[in-house]
């Protein structure tokens, strides 16, 4: 699922496109929205499903007669019979058009232009694209059954052919037709480029909000009247943009989290912000949630009231680089002062590196090919090289600091129980830059499923106590599945080379020249990078096996450090009178 380092790279990426388009044509990037109810899901009668509401709050206070439709405007026939009685079927019609804003909270995004706004949260692998507005008018106008197993449920959720011009030719072949189709719920239509929300698992979610006139840039921003209302009820503050709040709202998760029943809400009240408007009932079901919590994984991924955008991958890699076991429980955390500081502290520092301007150069890059959909190699590979650190990978590069953090504590040790006192060997630390291959386990509790470095025992109240430690299969040997990252999206995956199916020829590779500022890419990797990069997955994983079931722990034994270890350790060299050749340069320029 789409998480806060997704999430703020769309809105990047958006605002990436306005700013380009108003440098180059001097004038708003204007858009207008565009719904398409032939693709949302259908749900069961068991399980009912809901793609798309609409606001009908007083603030929002558009009427239908803003916007009289075409006379001779007819509706994809389609379209017509999925919203037919619906709150969103006044929106088939061709909507004005207005400039365009964006903006994230946590793990939902708005886009607004003219006098409607729609709040997008994605499901498990909904995602934006952008596409040339010519192709993305063609590929409307070609749709087919979707994606079911069922063939009248696949009639009624319809899929659209993409065309060839945004497809990348030689890539691997599909296993069922040699078409390619996406599922588009709604558009932001521009002048010359359309963003597309797509969501070939149709889990993602629409809001449509209105206003009797057209949005602006102030409508979006926290101090607006209108901020508490464009969001879901159940999300708190953004730690970009509300990190204050959002320390607030953890402080409230915390008072919730060390009561023993919901006779602390009154004390809520008085922790709550007076910006932050929640109901008695939302606090209710706040205190629920935070006691009902078996582990600290478990609470932040379920509370969005106050880790709003935290996600299993994201509070996975967290609680690693805060030295925190995931199964713990939650009101040990809180009852530590010093863990719970570490944690209230690090949720915003760690959410700041996915607007950084190392991260949007690593993996928001744009490839310079003429195909919308291809695939992001570049960005997957930085993406999982160096933001990803153990959810769903067998090793882990840890920073010395952070490795000797948990060697000091025994978390290593497979003979020490955590919070017990421990005294560690220097043999034990790392007096190197980087720790390199430290093996990650995989910790299965039931449904729950744990990705840490330790191997330290459990107490055995903690969620994964008992769990042995396995090895966990690796985003790096997924192959062409979907996995994490900006480039991870199933649209994209359809465009990935195949190394076995890339034809071998001498001489250098032909570069693709799209006319686009930025050096030249190739037409298509080469197939011993592919190899390489197909085969390395697989390697780490079995190696990782092999040290499973050969390792020792540190604690049998005292093992005399290795040369390099012996090396590093030597912090200060005796000064010397030689003269150097630098230094006697130095000597001759004074």
């Amino acid at each position: 699922m789409p998480e806060l380092d997704i999430l703020h790279g769309f809105e990047y990426q958006t605002l990436r496109a306005i700013k380009q388009w108003e440098r180059l044509r001097g004038r708003p990037f204007n858009a207008r929205i565009q719904l398409f109810p032939r693709v949302f899901a259908l749900g069961t009668k068991n399980k009912p499903y809901t793609t798309c509401t609409v606001e009908q709050s007083e603030l929002f206070n558009y009427t239908e007669d803003l916007e009289p439709p075409p006379a001779d405007y007819q509706p994809a026939p389609q379209d017509i019979v999925r919203s037919k009685g619906k709150p969103y079927e006044p929106y088939l019609k061709p909507l004005h058009t207005g400039a365009l804003q964006v903006k994230v909270r946590g793990k939902e995004i708005v886009f607004a232009a003219g006098y409607h706004a729609l709040r997008v949260h994605f499901g498990l692998e909904g995602t934006i694209i952008m596409v040339p507005t010519t192709a993305y008018e063609k590929m409307v106008q070609t749709d087919c059954p979707g994606n079911s197993k069922e063939k009248h449920r696949a009639d009624r959720m319809r899929s659209f052919v993409v065309p060839p011009e945004l497809t990348v030719p030689g890539a691997r072949p599909l296993p069922k037709s040699s078409q390619q189709t996406i599922a588009i719920f709604a558009a932001i239509v521009g002048e010359e480029e359309t963003i597309i929300v797509v969501d070939h698992n149709r889990l993602t979610r629409l809001n449509v909000m209105s206003l009797n006139r057209p949005w602006c840039s102030a409508d979006l921003q926290p101090d607006s009247q209108l901020w508490p209302s464009l969001w879901s009820a159940n999300h708190g503050p953004d730690w970009i943009y509300e990190a204050d709040l959002a320390r607030a709202m953890v402080d409230v998760w915390r008072r919730a989290t060390l009561a023993i029943d919901t006779s602390c809400i009154p004390e809520l009240l008085e922790l709550l912000p007076a910006t932050l408007k929640l109901s008695m009932d939302d606090l209710c079901a706040l205190v629920t949630k935070a006691q009902r919590a078996s582990s600290i994984l478990a609470a932040l991924v379920s509370i969005q009231e106050a880790f709003n955008g935290y996600g299993q991958h994201t509070a996975t890699d967290l609680l690693h680089s805060l030295v925190i076991w995931p199964g713990m429980p939650p009101r040990e955390v809180c009852a530590d002062e010093q863990m719970y500081a570490a944690l209230r502290a690090g949720l915003s520092v760690y959410a700041s590196q996915y607007v950084s301007a190392e991260f949007r150069t690593r993996c928001l890059s744009i490839p310079n090919h003429t195909a919308a959909l291809t695939f992001n190699y570049k960005s997957d590979i930085n993406y999982i090289n160096q933001y990803l650190h153990v959810y769903r990978k067998c090793t882990v590069r840890m920073r010395a600091d952070l490795y000797n953090k948990y060697a000091m504590v025994g978390l290593f040790d497979t003979k020490h129980v955590i919070g017990a006192p421990y005294v560690a060997h220097q043999s034990q630390l790392a007096f190197v830059q980087y720790k390199r291959d430290v093996p990650v386990y995989e910790y299965k509790s039931g449904s729950t499923t744990l990705y840490s470095v330790i191997r330290a025992a459990r107490p055995l109240e903690w969620i994964g106590a008992e769990s042995v430690p396995a090895v966990p299969s690796d985003v790096r040997d997924a192959g062409f599945a979907t996995t994490i990252g900006p480039a991870s999206f199933h649209a994209f995956k359809q465009n990935q080379y195949d190394w076995q199916s890339v034809a071998t020829k001498g001489g250098r590779k032909r570069m693709e020249r799209t006319g686009k500022p930025g050096r030249p890419a190739k037409a298509r990797p080469s197939r011993g990078e592919l190899r390489r990069r197909s085969q390395h997955g697989n390697h780490v994983v079995q190696v990782s096996k092999a040290k499973l079931e050969t390792m020792e722990s540190d604690s049998d034994g005292i093992k005399p450090p290795r040369k390099r270890v012996r090396l590093a350790k030597m912090a200060e060299l005796p000064s010397s009178d030689r003269v150097t050749r630098s230094g006697c340069c130095a000597e001759v320029e004074m």
